[in-house]
């Protein structure tokens, strides 16, 4: 799976309680990460801060439909940090396909910088 240690910097804040699931096309349902801050989506997008509900235990989680786990950690990384490739992309083959699941996933959840 993707790096996803830009996570790491609001889990000392206490703030990186809630959970994230995708859905993926062929209905497999993969656990992204039990420490998400929806609040980093309120600025950047607003579609996926509200996608987060009170759940078991009466923590937020969310579960999103999603062309790959590429795309939501693209998303993710994003939100977080202002960039959506990983740290490690100038150094490794230059795909298309996962750019065109993150445009989707950005055009779904209505993030027009990136698109």
């Amino acid at each position: 799976m993707d790096d996803l240690s830009f996570l790491d910097a609001y889990l000392e804040q206490g703030q990186s309680n809630a959970t994230l699931k995708v859905v993926l096309p062929n209905g497999e349902v993969r656990e992204i990460s039990d420490r998400i801050c929806p609040f980093k989506f309120l600025d950047k997008c607003p579609l996926l801060y509200h996608a987060f509900e009170y759940g078991f235990q009466s923590r937020l989680q969310a579960s999103l439909e999603a062309p790959s786990e590429y795309a939501i950690i693209s998303l993710l990384r994003y939100c977080y940090t202002g960039s959506y490739l990983p740290p490690q992309a100038e150094y490794g083959p230059i795909l298309l396909l996962p750019h065109v699941e993150t445009y989707k996933i950005a055009e779904d959840f209505d993030v027009a910088e990136l698109q």
